[in-house]
């Protein structure tokens, strides 16, 4: 809605846009303005901007800028932006345009980055809920591939549950998608900012044609999606179930890991216990953090340092003859400290405890 009103001589344009009614500036009334196509304004630090506008469709106006010199030799225009006038969004706005636009303005400020992501975003889940609706179908299509998937692929997606059970509170397997981004929006017939100016025009028309290109594209690949997704739930219910208590330690280093994750440290104190001794020794967080994640056991990275731990481990566990380095397991752990603070505690069950030795570790 507009409303013409007379304002000292000057005329402003009232204009109401999602309830709200802006009084346009001098920069607000030039974009809307179809019959003014070049301004200058004023800039204190660089002088005066001068901003020219070329229509290329119903929809868009691309913005020029330059900095207006008070001589004959004048500095080429460049891209400024693209004012959609339907919605009033600028997208991708130059930081000197961004300068002239007041605050609490009618025009927003957007970019084709964010509505890509928008699109993407929009065809993703199209095929997402196609995926589930359609389940039985493509995991048919997509049974005999992932039958013959070698073990060593399969291993590697347990591996990623163990983590993703270990790191998250609150595990949850997410959907693989079966196809690339770039697929989306690297697409030939949308080059040149196509594409967005396609979805503007019909964002149902748009997503739907995207989404069943793919779809019978990559029937196979996410039907195969679907087959690892449930593959990796039924292991993450293993584990939480974790009738047979194979993955005990698991959750040894899950208590661990959250105890531990939220501290800006170097190093922490470890104690370990083997045998009837105890032994603290200092070692690298981000080691135990990525080692937490990956095994049930330490690190031997340390060098000759770690030597006093691995000889610690041989003498009370009777394997003086092992000629390799001993890492410590995670089970064997009694507590993490760091300063003062006890970050975590587990009493060892079998043996008391009759003597502690404490060193720091050293690169």
């Amino acid at each position: 809605m507009k409303m013409i009103m007379k304002k000292n001589k000057m005329t402003w344009i009232m204009i109401t846009k999602e309830g709200r009614t802006y009084l346009n500036t001098k920069f607000e009334k030039f974009l809307l303005d179809n019959e003014s196509n070049d301004q200058l304004f004023d800039k204190s630090y660089i002088g005066k901007l001068k901003i020219h506008k070329e229509k290329y469709d119903d929809r868009f106006v691309i913005i020029y800028i330059k900095h207006h010199r008070e001589d004959l030799e004048q500095q080429d225009y460049t891209v400024g932006g693209y004012f959609d006038i339907k919605e009033k969004v600028l997208y991708d706005c130059d930081y000197w345009l961004r300068d002239v636009i007041p605050k609490d303005s009618l025009i927003e400020v957007s970019s084709f980055l964010d509505l890509g992501t928008k699109i993407y975003n929009e065809i993703k889940d199209y095929i997402f809920n196609y995926s589930f609706k359609h389940s039985n179908t493509l995991k048919e299509i997509a049974m005999e591939k992932f039958n013959n998937t070698e073990d060593y692929i399969k291993n590697s997606y347990k591996k990623n549950v163990r983590e993703l059970f270990i790191a998250e509170l609150n595990p949850t397997i997410a959907l693989g998608k079966g196809y690339y981004e770039s697929e989306v929006m690297n697409r030939d017939e949308y080059r040149g900012k196509n594409l967005y100016i396609k979805y503007l025009n019909n964002p149902k028309k748009m997503v739907e044609k995207i989404s069943k290109e793919l779809i019978e594209r990559y029937k196979e690949s996410l039907g195969l999606e679907l087959l690892i997704y449930e593959y990796k739930i039924d292991y993450l219910n293993q584990i939480q179930n974790n009738e047979s208590h194979d993955f005990d330690n698991l959750y040894i280093n899950k208590n661990m890991y959250n105890s531990i994750k939220d501290i800006d440290a170097k190093t922490l104190n470890l104690t370990i216990h083997y045998g009837a001794k105890n032994m603290t020794f200092k070692y690298d967080y981000h080691t135990l953090i990525r080692d937490l994640l990956n095994d049930d056991r330490g690190s031997d990275s340390w060098g000759v340092a770690y030597d006093k731990v691995s000889d610690f481990i041989k003498e009370n566990t009777n394997n003086t003859n092992s000629r390799g380095t001993e890492e410590f397991l995670f089970s064997n752990v009694t507590s993490i400290t760091y300063g003062k603070k006890q970050l975590y505690h587990c009493d060892y069950p079998y043996q008391e405890i009759d003597l502690e030795e404490s060193f720091d570790l050293e690169k």
